[in-house]
C-alpha cells in the first residue's frame, strides 16, 4: 500500500508538471489544467483504496489474500492458576555518566514497593537483587 501511495505521488506530481507545461502552449483553457489537477488529487482515495484490496504481481491483478486468524496463546491456564504476580525489573541508565545509576534503581525500588502493597499480588524483582548490572562484569 505505501509503495502505492509513493508511486502515485510521484506520478501525479510529474504528470500535474507536465499538464501545466504543456496545454498551454496549445491554448487550452487554464480551467481544464485545474480540473486534470483536481482529478489526480481526487484519484489518491481510489488508488489507495484499490491497492488495500488488490495486489501487483507477475501474474498480473489479484486479490489481496485474506490474513488468516492468529491463534491465540494461553501462557497459563487461568483455571489452574489464580495467582496474580508480576516482575519489577530495573531501569537502565542510558546518560552518559555512570554515577547516575542510583536513579533507576531508586525508581524501581519504589515502583516494587508501591506493589507490594497491593493485596493478592506477589511481587518478584526481575533480576537477582538489582547488584546484578545487565551488560557489565565484575
Amino acid at each position: 500500500m505505501y509503495s502505492v501511495a509513493i508511486a502515485y505521488v510521484v506520478a501525479g506530481w510529474a504528470l500535474a508538471q507536465g499538464i501545466a507545461q504543456v496545454l498551454p502552449v496549445f491554448d487550452i483553457p487554464n480551467w481544464v489544467v485545474r480540473l486534470l489537477v483536481v482529478l489526480i488529487v481526487l484519484g489518491f482515495p481510489v488508488a489507495l483504496t484499490l491497492s488495500w484490496f488488490f495486489d501487483f504481481t507477475r501474474y498480473g491483478i489479484v486479490r489481496t489474500p485474506d490474513r488468516a486468524p492468529q491463534p491465540s496463546i494461553d501462557a497459563v491456564d487461568p483455571s489452574i492458576s489464580q495467582e496474580r504476580s508480576i516482575a519489577v525489573l530495573p531501569f537502565k541508565d542510558l546518560s552518559a555518566g555512570p554515577e547516575r545509576d542510583y536513579l533507576g534503581e531508586g525508581i524501581a525500588e519504589e515502583i516494587l514497593t508501591a506493589l507490594s502493597k497491593v493485596d493478592n499480588l506477589r511481587v518478584r524483582r526481575g533480576v537477582h537483587r538489582f547488584g546484578l548490572k545487565i551488560g557489565t562484569r565484575n
